[in-house]
């Protein structure tokens, strides 16, 4: 049964609207059904017919070609939006079919992408037993969930930044925020220290509004630590660290800070364990694509290991 869409409550087939598109723009009867593929009596007939529907004609013919009446050209204009709005409808529909189980869109912030992570990662591609292309993006969490609204990504890795009925949060593990310092630091010879010894020191954390661990320090500053909030992330407070001796820094453990040597770490009495909380993000929508359920379904069931320094 032939495709048909409605005008004006009249049954219009879609066949015959690509066949006046392809008319109009070529005007030569012979030539439009050659290109079409078709015979040029059945373009001539569904002429005939939407004339007949719109009552109304929709060219006049001339020597050689055929010309569009105003009634055509207004007609012309809006089939052409009407025939692109419907092909880039059917390219997103054939898209999201091949994308069921094709490809995972991926956000996660750099400090996620440790060894636990990549496990868990691979061992759910292994699960699914089908050819599976996870195209990840590494970046802010406050980045990341803006393209996870936006649809440009299917799942985020990061922190909680917000309550939001558009977003969902799944609980995968936690960091625990430590006192990073320079092996030749009077300190680094402690594993160590009370959350009260570390008023008076000038220590360095994570700058709120791009990481939630900003966020989460600020109740270290009402306590009166003193906190200078103005660095990303795990790498930067380490560097940090790492080339000023006298420098102190707060950093949520993760395996980013076992590659510089020279800081050493001290655990912070005082503090839960689970003080920055890490979670799977995604929208809060019915029609979400296979692969993703599939993954959040993984990764709820999934047990992440334990990282912390003792265990490092």
């Amino acid at each position: 049964m032939p495709t048909t869409v409605r005008y004006v409550g009249a049954p219009m087939n879609l066949s015959h609207l690509y066949y006046f598109q392809k008319l109009a723009e070529v005007k030569h009867f012979t030539r439009a059904a050659r290109e079409l593929y078709i015979a040029q009596p059945t373009l001539s007939g569904a002429v005939a017919q939407l004339e007949k529907e719109l009552g109304t004609p929709l060219f006049v013919k001339s020597s050689h070609q055929v010309e569009l009446t105003d009634a055509g050209r207004d007609f012309y204009e809006y089939v052409c939006l009407a025939l692109i709005n419907l092909e880039k409808g059917i390219s997103l529909v054939h898209e999201r079919v091949e994308r069921q189980y094709g490809v995972l869109k991926l956000g996660t912030t750099f400090a996620m992408q440790g060894k636990q992570w990549s496990q868990a990662v691979q061992e759910f591609k292994r699960e699914l037993g089908v050819d599976l292309l996870i195209d990840i993006e590494q970046g802010f969490t406050y980045n990341l969930v803006d393209e996870l609204k936006k649809g440009k990504l299917d799942v985020v890795f990061g922190g909680k930044i917000r309550e939001d009925p558009d977003l969902c949060y799944l609980h995968c593990w936690s960091q625990e925020l430590v006192l990073g310092v320079h092996r030749d630091h009077p300190l680094a010879k402690r594993t160590s220290i009370g959350l009260d010894e570390l008023r008076g020191y000038d220590l360095a954390g994570y700058v709120a509004g791009i990481n939630p661990a900003g966020e989460e320090m600020r109740p270290l500053v009402e306590q009166g630590l003193t906190i200078d909030q103005s660095y990303n992330d795990e790498i930067t407070l380490c560097s940090l660290v790492s080339s000023d001796p006298s420098r102190m820094a707060l950093i949520c453990y993760s395996f980013l800070v076992k590659s510089f040597d020279d800081v050493a770490i001290l655990t912070i009495d005082g503090l839960p364990k689970d003080f920055h909380k890490v979670y799977l993000i995604y929208r809060n929508d019915k029609n979400r694509l296979k692969i993703v359920d599939r993954f959040i379904d993984f990764i709820g069931s999934y047990t992440f290991p334990v990282v912390s320094p003792k265990r490092a």
